[in-house]
């Protein structure tokens, strides 16, 4: 049903404006396509006051007061302009829910690949969008709230995001403040990861074949780890990938680390390792810096002030080190690395039974298949227990 008021100005046949009111209910909406699996879109209720103008070059469409209900759930009252002017666009709204526009985007494969694989849901509001013919998309602002993303290709599917991005000629300022956020990336982590709260800010600039990354204040919590993420990446145009980051931890769970990076970066023998070496234990407090070329990580041998260092805090640590070794138990100390060496300052815990205080562990050769254990310390013990050790 629809019911319109319309008035016009013009001279002769040519138009230059249109100012109506439009009132639509239960408006139906189907593919054409034979081959789509889309379901109909039915549109309760579209209304608002609308104004079309045109000037030489440029017209201009605009909503005022528009209210929208689909399914069953009525959008907050919005404006929406439209503008064109030579090869320019200027899109801007301030109220999208974009689990209806999904819906829409669903009726055509025309419409772009990544809205109908990735179905965007959620609320989207202050949307600013320039784009012009030459120059492809000049300038983007919108807040986010909510948003729910599936994963395609290799980008991350997301539940729970909510947050504030502004991009212009190819610079784009990130502010997430998100509670209650899932991480779905396939390609990067074997499973999904839930974070209580991520919260910061990002900058990521991209010109043709080279982009940089900076983060600041970027806090993620959950009940495995407290992290705070500052520091920059920086990709060239040879391929080349430098980063300068500092990684501030608290209450990590040393079992669950290796959920929250990315397998493909580890070698399979260091895998095959660590997924069974920490067994139990918190990481109290810590930093981690990381600088250099990605690419010669962990910087055994280091060049032009390449460097990675790590200083940690531990509480009941239980390490594996290998089948046929006795488990290091009740681990109280610091965990200190630097290039491919990790040393744990034991201030007392257990090893086959043997209480000890001021042992240091050194593991050389870290991310390799076989890393080098040694112990030095005293251990207190029985003599039955000294015979099963050995």
């Amino acid at each position: 049903m629809a019911d319109l008021n319309l008035s016009a100005i013009g001279r002769g046949i040519e138009l230059n404006s249109i100012t109506s009111t439009l009132k639509l209910t239960q408006l139906g909406l189907q593919t054409v396509e034979k081959k789509s699996s889309s379901k109909n879109v039915i549109i309760d209720r579209l209304s608002g006051e609308f104004d079309w103008r045109r000037q030489a070059n440029s017209w201009q469409l605009s909503g005022h007061k528009m209210i929208v209900n689909m399914s069953d759930e009525r959008w907050p009252e919005t404006d929406l302009t439209i503008r064109k002017e030579n090869d320019s666009w200027l899109i801007a709204s301030n109220y999208l829910r974009l689990s209806d526009l999904t819906s829409l985007a669903l009726l055509s494969q025309y419409s772009p690949e990544i809205v109908r694989k990735m179905q965007p849901a959620g609320d989207m509001e202050r949307l600013n969008l320039r784009y012009s013919s030459g120059k492809g998309l000049t300038g983007l602002a919108f807040n986010v709230k909510e948003v729910g993303l599936l994963p395609w290709k290799d980008y991350p599917g997301v539940t729970g995001l909510t947050g504030a991005i502004s991009w212009d000629s190819g610079l784009a300022n990130i502010t997430i403040d998100s509670h209650k956020l899932s991480l779905y990336a396939d390609k990067w982590l074997e499973k999904a990861v839930f974070f209580d709260s991520v919260t910061g800010h990002v900058r990521f600039q991209q010109d043709n074949n080279t982009w940089s990354l900076q983060s600041h204040d970027f806090n993620i919590w959950n009940d495995d780890l407290t992290i705070q993420l500052d520091g920059n990446i920086a990709h060239d145009a040879t391929g080349k990938t430098d980063n300068n980051i500092i990684v501030k931890l608290e209450n990590i769970a040393v079992n669950k680390w290796q959920n929250y990076v990315p397998q493909r970066i580890l070698t399979d023998g260091f895998k095959k390792w660590v997924n069974t070496a920490f067994l139990d234990g918190k990481i109290i407090k810590g930093d981690i810096e990381l600088a250099g070329d990605l690419a010669r990580f962990p910087y055994e041998n280091s060049q032009n002030n390449e460097h990675f260092k790590m200083a940690l805090q531990v509480e009941g640590v239980q390490l594996h080190y290998a089948p046929d070794w006795p488990d290091l138990l009740g681990v109280n100390g610091s965990i200190t690395g630097s290039g491919n060496d990790l040393v744990i300052k034991s201030q007392h815990g257990t090893i086959a039974g043997f209480n000890f205080t001021d042992v240091t562990t050194t593991i050389n050769k870290l991310t390799e298949a076989k890393p080098i254990l040694h112990v030095d310390g005293s251990l207190v013990g029985t003599t039955k227990q000294a015979l099963q050790f050995v």
